[in-house]
């Protein structure tokens, strides 16, 4: 019995060495198995993937880095799948140099290529996440600029290293691309710092999109609403709706004030009496004048008091807080602060001083 036991697996052993296309059979029958289990143990990787996804949206509003991560391998393509199912147990067998190269080049090129989108998906995920973080207004031009350079970066550095893993020597080509490279920074100094200005104001953000901006340049105030930051310049349109175009480096350059952050509004301005008016009186104005703030809305009185004795006028400095950023509800408010002060006035008997001069004639005959 153990004698025809040994003679059956010698028999099956002989069988599978036998060569079919420079390759055992036992090598072709291995290849096959591990086809199978490769197939079958990536389907149930994509079934948890996708039943993993489905919790992750059920359980969560806002796309985290998790979610992320499932979205791209749940669309990776089909013939991604099939080139590694394919490719595993191709190494098993034993192939002609050429053919084995090709093979070898084609699978690095298509892994190469998801990895780069793996990368891509990344940076994108991170960029957007940054642009929440700092609650940064709707800003389409500044988050594509940012999205482009980085995918062409990324492409550029993947496919470098998928010619340098399949034995290409980059050696002269990385050497001409550092000469060339150092020819264009000469050539183009101004376009390459407003480019680097464009991306200091695109991460540090002094300004957004539809924020009111003044720029002072050259001792000239420019101002306007920030309608486009793109890599070249900062687009601001006037009140007088004329669009201002400004270099990013001029801007770096230069102080910028910027009113879209502001919270509130503090308003200062002076009020002329004249010296006619009694003391008691003068002492009184103060305290009509924050009474007459007080019962504004969004309004809080800070300071009031005797400023300066002018040849003409007696003047009170004053100065309150709008608690709303608005511009035309600043300018409503103010109307109306200034036209309960004329009223208040106009009870007390208070005369608002203007430039007069009071000449006295004296008849010398006398």
């Amino acid at each position: 019995m153990e004698n025809v036991f040994f003679e059956k697996i010698d028999i099956v052993n002989k069988f599978l060495s036998i060569e079919f296309l420079g390759n055992e059979l036992y090598s072709i029958f291995l290849a096959i198995i591990v086809f199978f289990v490769v197939y079958f143990w990536l389907k149930f990787i994509m079934k948890h993937v996708h039943n993993a996804i489905k919790v992750y949206t059920q359980n969560k509003t806002e796309e985290n880095i998790g979610i992320t991560l499932l979205n791209f391998i749940k669309i990776l393509p089909k013939w991604f799948f099939l080139m590694i199912e394919i490719y595993i147990p191709l190494k098993i067998l034993k192939l002609p140099d050429k053919i084995d190269f090709v093979v070898n080049v084609l699978f690095l090129f298509v892994v190469t290529i998801q990895i780069i989108r793996f990368v891509v998906k990344i940076f994108t995920f991170f960029l957007s996440g940054l642009f929440k973080k700092k609650n940064m207004k709707e800003d389409k031009t500044a988050k594509k600029t940012i999205q482009m350079i980085v995918n062409i970066l990324v492409w550029i550095i993947g496919i470098l290293i998928f010619l340098t893993n399949i034995w290409i020597d980059l050696t002269p080509l990385v050497a001409s691309l550092w000469v060339a490279s150092i020819a264009v920074a000469f050539a183009l100094q101004n376009i390459l710092s407003d480019l680097f200005a464009s991306f200091s104001i695109i991460m540090s953000r002094p300004f957004n999109v539809w924020d009111y901006i003044v720029v002072w340049e050259w001792s000239q105030e420019r101002a306007g609403t920030v309608k486009d930051i793109n890599l070249k310049a900062t687009h601001l349109l006037s009140v007088a709706w004329q669009e201002i175009v400004i270099p990013n480096g001029n801007i770096l350059s230069t102080e910028v004030i910027n009113y879209g952050q502001m919270t509130h509004r503090r308003k200062r301005f002076k009020v002329w009496v004249t010296y006619q008016i009694a003391a008691k009186k003068l002492k009184k104005i103060p305290e009509i004048l924050e009474k007459v703030i007080d019962k504004i809305d969004f309004t809080t009185f800070e300071r009031c008091y005797l400023n300066e004795l002018n040849s003409y006028s007696i003047d009170f400095y004053i100065s309150y807080d709008i608690e709303q950023p608005e511009y035309l509800l600043s300018l409503d408010i103010h109307e109306r602060v200034l036209l309960w002060i004329i009223e208040a006035f106009e009870k007390e008997w208070i005369e608002f001083a203007y430039p007069t001069q009071t000449l006295y004639k004296y008849d010398l005959k006398k």
